[in-house]
């Protein structure tokens, strides 16, 4: 039954009718002259009656890897597992971080262990893509955050 079937005054209303798709509460979108693409943005309030926690971080991650970080952070480690000699000059992560593109912020986390925060989620998104690459011969690790 469609939420059209739903007869008045009966007892319990299909599930259709009850659930509720949820609120727009923005939309924009922008127009692009060198494309024929228009990005847009939706900002949709819903309520959830049941969230399953393995499967929303599943989702956040998926869209996290998609889509690059929230806020462009990307966690680059040395993989001690892979890579014996873990040593690895911070100018030489620099120049292979340029190549990706612009950065605008580096942290040391640890001696294996930077969070570099990209000039934008597509540059993040790219430098997550090359998870499990070499830097000078050391393998890398990527992940969303620093």
């Amino acid at each position: 039954r469609t939420k059209g079937m739903f007869l008045l005054g009966s007892a319990d209303p299909p599930v259709s009718s009850r659930w509720n798709r949820g609120t727009c509460l923005y939309y924009g979108r922008s127009e692009l002259k060198a494309s024929d693409h228009r990005p847009v943005v939706v900002y949709i309030q819903c309520d959830n009656i049941e969230v399953e926690e393995s499967k929303l971080l599943e989702c956040v991650t998926s869209l996290s890897n998609q889509m690059g970080p929230l806020d462009n952070s990307v966690r680059l480690e040395i993989d001690s597992d892979k890579s014996p000699n873990c040593e690895i000059g911070l100018d030489t992560i620099l120049a292979f971080l340029a190549g990706i593109g612009s950065v605008s912020h580096v942290k040391v986390l640890d001696e294996f262990s930077l969070s570099v925060r990209m000039a934008d989620f597509s540059l993040a998104a790219r430098l997550l893509g090359l998870d499990g690459c070499q830097i000078d011969g050391k393998f890398v690790r990527l992940s969303c955050g620093g």
